[in-house]
């Protein structure tokens, strides 16, 4: 991290305006793509779940996955929906207020990898978004088949407290607010780190075949972006690779969110990048089943 931060002192120093640019080009990346839908989803799914809506729209997770808690198939049935950080903040939040066990709290940060369907369709069409929610339903159908986590603590269980909506909507509103000026900031944190890398080999004529692919893995807009532009064959592999692994910038927020001493999050780090791997590996095989079938 010190060599990061070296990188990016020897750029401002260099260039502060190419910095100031890199700068203004990642707000507006949040601003455009990832404000509106976080602040409307946050909030919508904040009452969805305090007024238990889908209690009984989750029963149908129940055959999958196996928790010890009824919010926590709801808080894994919203994370189709909603991106990372959220599902990670109300997952926290159910646990804070002994709606979840500490078992289930770490199994659905473990489980929780589905990105906003209306930010994937503003890169992929319909079609090709519905089959990465598909792919990875079965990645972490597999996953929570084979993790094993042992039962951590006997909290009660607590599913009946309601708030009013105002202060629902109040304390959505504090937590969205929070929230995205923390995406906000990780994000210029983590493109900083990429352009510093980028800037740094130009400075001195370091020429890398592909370097923005290498680096896409930082922060999933931009990687999207760049694993586009390229053109490349079977591109569908590597963004559902990124999408699943949510980059490096999400699993910051993620970190952030937790704050946790309980959580070991360079576990869920590897499980995010064996998941990553297996719903990579999936699409392949769909692949290769569909042009096998094509006559």
């Amino acid at each position: 991290m010190i060599i990061f931060f070296i990188l990016l002192i020897v750029n401002i120093v260099y260039d502060m305006n190419l910095v100031c640019e890199n700068m203004y080009t990642s707000l507006y990346i949040w601003l455009i793509k990832v404000f509106p839908t976080f602040f409307i989803f946050y909030i919508f799914s904040s009452f969805l779940l305090e007024k238990n809506i889908l209690s009984k729209l989750s029963v149908f997770l129940k055959p999958f996955f196996s928790f010890e808690s009824n919010k926590t198939y709801e808080l894994l049935l919203l994370s189709f929906f909603i991106s990372n950080p959220s599902t990670i903040k109300h997952s926290k939040k159910a646990y804070e207020e002994n709606k979840i066990t500490l078992k289930d709290y770490k199994k659905i940060i473990y489980l929780s990898l589905f990105s906003n369907p209306l930010f994937l369709l503003s890169f992929l069409n319909i079609k090709t978004v519905l089959i990465f929610i598909l792919i990875q339903f079965i990645t972490i159908f597999i996953i929570d088949k084979f993790m094993k986590l042992n039962k951590e603590d006997n909290t009660i269980i607590n599913n009946s407290l309601k708030e009013n909506s105002f202060i629902i909507l109040n304390t959505s509103l504090n937590d969205s607010i929070h929230i995205l000026l923390m995406i906000a900031v990780s994000i210029c944190f983590i493109n900083l780190i990429k352009f510093s890398i980028i800037n740094t080999l130009n400075i001195i004529n370091i020429n890398i075949n592909n370097l923005d692919l290498y680096l896409s893995i930082f922060e999933v807009t931009s990687g999207i972006i760049s694993i586009q532009s390229l053109k490349l064959p079977y591109e569908n592999v590597l963004i559902i690779f990124l999408v699943t692994f949510q980059g490096f910038a999400i699993n910051l927020q993620n970190y952030c969110v937790i704050n946790d001493s309980k959580i070991n999050y360079k576990k869920a780090i590897i499980i995010r990048f064996i998941e990553s791997l297996i719903a990579s590996i999936i699409y392949l095989l769909l692949i290769y089943i569909a042009t096998s079938l094509l006559p």
